[in-house]
């Protein structure tokens, strides 16, 4: 059984169903969106338009949640969590209760300083084992939460990112792109992009909105507000940045008509400064057979080969001169898209990788 609480997560739990039925595995998967239109709408007591309360609406998740559980009976629970923490600790000892098998945690955006926030300490004694993409939380979940912990790499679907014949198809309109949350760090550094493909006479498109809440895409004067300071603030890249969510079949678009893909890191950690691990991101565009030029993490060394499987630069100097350099230069780019995209196949698409971990959790093995 998988258990979602973030958007960016559906197509790896789709990804991760599918090849689990393939492989003979009953799964049964837990959503719980707060859509808070319907919400709004929906009659009260007295017949208004009353709007549940925030702990009124996590109240009921919680027991949709805990009502699945003892009609399932799953050998596994599996969380993938990434900056949201739902579930109660007291519907986590319900789950454990219910479960034949353990309650798991995958912390696919790590111990991110957001995640901590919304208060994911109180429920981490009720996970085991628990995995992390960023190396850096391993030691934090065995010493200061007495977990068993070990690293985790991401996987992407092959069905949604794939070159094929719909690469071929779609023509290569974009010089650079890039998909991800505006984190201020990562605004500083696509304000130099912005201005550096302005400066060339080249197309840059950004897709990650513009720091909205839930109650400003339904608002629309405070969205306008935010819109219009974002423009205020950041006047060579907002022409530039599309503010929405994209489902992942139009981001594997994105990626393939896409010269250079750009992948900026960078969550804020609970145990400080940036994060280590290689995110999801990294996996998405080589499978897309997109040509990646990303900042360097650590971990980036132990999966992929730099100058081989994507490119690598280290400030902002150093990325407007690759981005010089590789768009003036198709081939190359092609042969490392390429070469990338292999790697990632091989080794990282979900058929290759879901059916091992799923067995490693079910053991209790980090």
């Amino acid at each position: 059984m998988f258990w979602t609480e973030h958007f960016s997560l559906q197509g790896a739990v789709t990804a991760a169903r599918r090849e689990l039925v393939a492989l003979g595995h009953e799964v049964q998967v837990f959503r719980r969106r707060f859509d808070w239109r319907r919400d709004w709408r929906r009659p009260g007591r007295y017949g208004l338009a009353l709007r549940p309360t925030r702990r009124g609406r996590l109240e009921a998740a919680n027991r949709a949640a805990r009502k699945a559980a003892d009609k399932f009976r799953p050998d596994l629970v599996l969380s993938l969590v990434g900056d949201l923490a739902w579930l109660t600790p007291e519907t986590l000892v319900h789950l454990g209760r219910a479960a034949r098998g353990p309650v798991a945690a995958v912390l696919v955006d790590g111990l991110a300083d957001r995640l901590m926030a919304a208060g994911f300490a109180e429920s981490l004694p009720h996970y085991d084992p628990v995995l992390s993409f960023d190396p850096r939380d391993v030691p934090v979940l065995r010493g200061r939460y007495g977990r068993t912990a070990g690293p985790f790499s991401h996987f992407y679907d092959p069905e949604v990112f794939y070159p094929g014949e719909a690469a071929a198809q779609d023509a290569q309109d974009i010089d650079i792109f890039f998909a991800g949350s505006p984190f201020p760090e990562r605004l500083r550094l696509l304000d130099r992009v912005a201005a550096y493909a302005r400066g060339r006479g080249r197309r840059f498109v950004a897709v990650g909105g513009h720091n909205l809440s839930r109650n400003d895409r339904i608002w629309k004067k405070w969205r306008w507000w935010k819109e219009s300071r974002f423009r205020r603030q950041h006047p060579e890249l907002a022409p530039c940045m599309t503010g929405r969510q994209c489902p992942p079949g139009e981001i594997a678009r994105y990626y393939r008509r896409s010269r250079i893909c750009l992948n900026l890191h960078g969550n804020p950690t609970h145990a400080g400064g940036r994060q280590e691990g290689v995110n999801s991101r990294t996996y998405d565009i080589l499978g897309a057979g997109g040509f990646l030029l990303s900042d360097h993490v650590p971990a980036l060394d132990a999966l992929f080969t730099a100058g081989e499987d994507l490119a690598v630069y280290a400030d902002a100097d150093d990325l407007a001169e690759k981005l010089d350099f590789y768009l003036e230069n198709p081939d190359l780019r092609r042969r490392i898209a390429l070469r990338g995209h292999q790697t990632a196949r091989e080794k990282y698409a979900a058929d290759r990788t879901v059916g091992g971990l799923v067995e490693r959790l079910a053991r209790r093995e980090a």
